[in-house]
């Protein structure tokens, strides 16, 4: 009986992984559409949109998360066009990442070591 209510456990917990990665896909989904700004604008996005992609192939949240953390790691050689970095002079921009695609990818990497094998 021990065993059963395992199996009953783990398949539970892989579908409310399985959901809550369908949420986070339409989530980022919706952010894009709704501010306008995607992958190379210089915000969340950068992070958010190919995490998300990863997502959607059913890939884990350890590739995720290294897609969010490339993202976030590429908007320092961009101009923000979108978000609060747009407000930031151009010249002040280069060199430094997006602190929201950084917040992103920090965050994946946390839920990624906290559930290694979803």
């Amino acid at each position: 009986a021990a065993s059963l209510a395992l199996a009953v456990d783990a398949a539970a917990a892989a579908a409310a992984a399985d959901a809550l990665k369908e949420a986070y896909v339409a989530f980022a989904q919706a952010i894009s559409e709704c501010g306008g700004a995607g992958v190379g604008s210089a915000t969340m996005c950068d992070a958010t949109l190919p995490a998300a992609d990863v997502l959607a192939r059913k890939g884990h949240l350890a590739e995720a998360a290294d897609a969010a953390k490339r993202g976030a790691d590429s908007t320092a050689v961009i101009h923000a066009t979108h978000g609060r970095s747009a407000h930031v002079a151009k010249d002040k921009q280069l060199g430094v990442p997006d602190p929201g695609a950084v917040a992103v990818a920090e965050m994946f990497a946390a839920v990624a070591a906290e559930f290694p094998h979803a």
